[in-house]
Order: structure tokens, then C-alpha cells, then sequence
């Protein structure tokens, strides 16, 4: 790993872990794109494993970051549907693309 990452990713770090908890926001595309998300859901995993972000470039939203709570959620069709929009970002009006991810079982 190229020192520059190695710093970035101090940083990162150091950026989860001074950020309020009510604060964090991972949807934050800029991290995603430089590989510097994983500390935020280190931090999450650990303290709030079930975030609400009430402000966000997006709108509100729940984060759910360890694997069981993740698994209860996706096979719990009877309380947690994908039915309407999962998309972050708003789609055109006629974009009719049928997602996996966005179909419960019958």
C-alpha cells in the first residue's frame, strides 16, 4: 500500500472517530471512491450498529453494519420490504429498469 493511502486512511480515522456518532454520515460518495469509508463503518459497527442519519444529501436514512442484524433485516419480509425506492439518488420518471434488489419474494 502506497503511503499516500496509508496516510489518507489515517485520516479517515481520524475524521471517524472525532466525528459525533449523530453526525456520521457514510453515504458520503467522495469516501467510497477513495477507499476511506471502512473506519466510519468500523466506528458504526462498534458503537451504533443501527445509525440513523437524519441529515444527509440524500435525505434521512437507516445504516444497518454487522452481518446478522444485516441478515435479519434482508430475510424478514413480513417487517422490512424493498417495495418503492431503495436508489439513493432519485431516478427519471420513466426509468423502468427492474432491480433483484428492489423485488420480496412472492
Amino acid at each position: 500500500m502506497a503511503d499516500g493511502n496509508i496516510s489518507a486512511l489515517q485520516a479517515a480515522r481520524d475524521e471517524a472517530y472525532s466525528t459525533p456518532l449523530d453526525q456520521i454520515d457514510v453515504s458520503i460518495e467522495e469516501r467510497f471512491q477513495t477507499n476511506t469509508m471502512w473506519p466510519f463503518f468500523e466506528r458504526l459497527r462498534h458503537e451504533d450498529p443501527v445509525h440513523y442519519t437524519a441529515d444527509s444529501l440524500y435525505g434521512p436514512y437507516w445504516s444497518i453494519t454487522r452481518y446478522q442484524d444485516i441478515m435479519a433485516v434482508e430475510t424478514n419480509h413480513a417487517v422490512f420490504s424493498s417495495e418503492g425506492s431503495i436508489s439513493i439518488q432519485e431516478q427519471a420518471e420513466d426509468f423502468q429498469l427492474p432491480m433483484f434488489i428492489a423485488m420480496d419474494p412472492p
